[in-house]
């Protein structure tokens, strides 16, 4: 995912998770500013705001966008997984 965001933004993405697995989001975002960034912000694929949303806003990053929320295309995303789940 990152190579295809990187490729739709025009600029490097880094990748980082908040439990499970590494790089960690606070050290994507120390690698990014090792790599020279000024600015580093995190997007995130979170739904809602909570614990885990709260442990980006404590990784170092200047911005960190909003849980997705209930936005209609996080819709459409899920219904075409579960369509395509069934075989529909």
């Amino acid at each position: 995912m990152g190579r295809l965001l990187a490729a739709r933004l025009g600029r490097e993405v880094g990748v980082g998770f908040i439990s499970a697995a590494t790089p960690s989001v606070a050290a994507a975002v120390d690698d990014r500013r090792a790599a020279g960034a000024t600015r580093v912000a995190v997007a995130t694929y979170l739904l809602a705001p909570g614990q885990f949303h709260s442990q980006l806003e404590g990784s170092g990053a200047d911005l960190v966008a909003a849980p997705l929320g209930d936005h209609p295309l996080i819709a459409e995303i899920a219904v075409d997984r579960y369509r395509t789940m069934l075989g529909a």
